[in-house]
């Protein structure tokens, strides 16, 4: 007979590995590597001779690390600007040694920030491994030679506003900026002539993630939900605006969160160069859940699929997987960024991000500037939050879980998640522990970050770099 509707399922317990069916690696294994390498390399700060003390240790039983050969690399915005090979480093197992990596010949720069990326690779074939294979590397960040410098705009703006019942439109030469009092969002963003978001989505504050294997073995579905309910029912209950002394338009409005109710603040400057600045609240709330995320999503055209950041990469990451994942200058395509699960679950996200340009073939489009100590955590794709997340509704008790890879389609859009963060994606098991506490964001207390929105016309990697630095030093 025919079984075919009734055979048991399990979903996709037993095609939740890190590895694809089709042996391509899954972002996790990288995370893997990293967690199981053999050779620590730990951070002992700068002496007095500016230099660099790293301690190496060696994990391996039966072999001492002069079988490999180490090199560190100084860099910055994504460049190399030292490349030291550090010879005859001999140690014994389960010991340690300090090397010394100078740093005196670096003209360290304002307002940049500086990384040592160090490596260890087989010396001869080894085995599996081919000679040359890197079995352990590390990136230490150079926090001591960060200096910010402040910088004032000083500039005058100039902006013409019209303030009706639903919207409010800021105008001159260069923006038209209208924003719906009603939605809460920015419904029309044109810099010089080019409309920079699709279907009048501006950036809308968003609490839910697409559920993930582990959320579902922890029962995000249920204990957290009234996240979601926060992010779709989210309504205006204040909106007001004011010029401010040097010209720029401030507006502020607030939602009343339902569900979780609390309330979220969003405070938006617009300069008269495009300029938007955003400053987010998301105030406390007794719900007991904690918060699958916290930020804006926003949508913008097809073309701009352009993506250039500065924030750890190149594979996904979130902040309790990301050790792989090493700061650094990023180009790439935003259909490259999906990672096709079996399961479709949320997916393509970077954390720790100083940066983010979205452009099109004529090198126009917007680029997104950090505000905040701890940086952003975005995704970008052709696919919209719901297409990911087994139901668009509240209700996952017949959800549907067995969405499959073949259900994902590109859409005519970029969908851009601007985040302070995620949740952990948690895997201490996978059927009922939620993500460590440390990387959970409780709704117990309240949570801030800031972001720059910059619209550019003909720009380059190095503009955005500068575009970073300039922006970063106003506050």
């Amino acid at each position: 007979g025919d079984y075919g509707e009734n055979m048991p399922s399990d979903n996709t317990f037993l095609n939740n590995g890190i590895v694809f069916p089709d042996r391509s690696p899954q972002p996790a294994l990288y995370e893997v590597k990293k967690a199981h390498e053999y050779i620590n390399f730990k951070d002992k700060g700068i002496n007095r001779h500016d230099e660099l003390r790293v301690l190496v240790e060696n994990l391996y039983d039966f072999t001492n690390l002069d079988q490999f050969h180490f090199k560190a690399e100084i860099k910055a915005d994504g460049a190399i600007l030292k490349s030291h090979n550090i010879e005859d480093v001999s140690i014994e197992t389960h010991t340690g040694k300090l090397i010394r990596i100078p740093l005196k010949d670096i003209t360290f720069q304002d307002n940049t920030e500086y990384f040592v990326q160090l490596s260890a690779t087989a010396k001869n074939k080894w085995g599996i491994l081919p000679k040359g294979f890197e079995v352990a590397h590390e990136q230490i960040a150079l926090t001591s030679k960060f200096k910010k410098v402040n910088t004032e705009s000083g500039v005058r703006t100039n902006l013409n506003v019209q303030n009706n019942q639903d919207q409010i439109t800021v105008t001159n030469e260069h923006l038209t900026f209208i924003f719906d009092k009603n939605d809460g969002r920015i419904t029309s963003y044109v810099f010089n002539g080019n409309e920079l978001l699709k279907d009048r989505k501006g950036p809308k504050p968003n609490f839910w993630r697409a559920i993930t294997d582990n959320d579902f073995g922890n029962h995000m579905d249920e204990k957290n939900i009234k996240w979601k309910q926060a992010s779709l029912e989210s309504t205006v209950k204040y909106f007001d605006y004011k010029t401010l002394e040097n010209g720029s338009i401030a507006l502020e409005v607030t939602f009343h969160l339902t569900g979780v109710e609390t309330t979220f603040t969003s405070n938006y400057t617009i300069y008269g160069n495009g300029v938007i600045h955003i400053e987010n609240i998301l105030n406390e709330t007794t719900y007991e859940g904690d918060i699958p995320r916290i930020g804006m999503r926003m949508q913008l055209p097809k073309a701009y699929e352009n993506l250039n950041y500065f924030g750890r990469g190149p594979w996904e990451n979130y902040q309790d997987r990301k050790i792989s994942a090493f700061v650094d200058l990023y180009t790439s395509k935003v259909s490259d960024q999906y990672v096709p699960y079996i399961r479709p679950q949320d997916n393509g996200y970077k954390t720790d991000t100083r940066w983010i340009a979205l452009s099109n073939e004529n090198k126009n489009g917007l680029l997104f500037v950090s505000d905040s100590e701890n940086h952003l955590s975005f995704s970008a794709l052709h696919m919209e939050n719901e297409d990911f997340d087994t139901t668009s509704g509240l209700d996952y008790k017949n959800s549907n879980k067995s969405k499959h890879t073949i259900d994902i389609k590109e859409k005519n859009l970029v969908q851009l998640n601007i985040d302070l963060g995620q949740r952990g994606v948690a895997g201490d098991d996978s059927w009922w522990s939620k993500p460590m506490e440390k990387y959970q964001f409780k709704g117990s207390q309240s949570h801030t970050y800031r972001f720059y929105i910059i619209p550019f016309e003909n720009k380059t990697e190095v503009d955005f770099i500068n575009f970073s630095k300039q922006y970063q030093s106003q506050n």
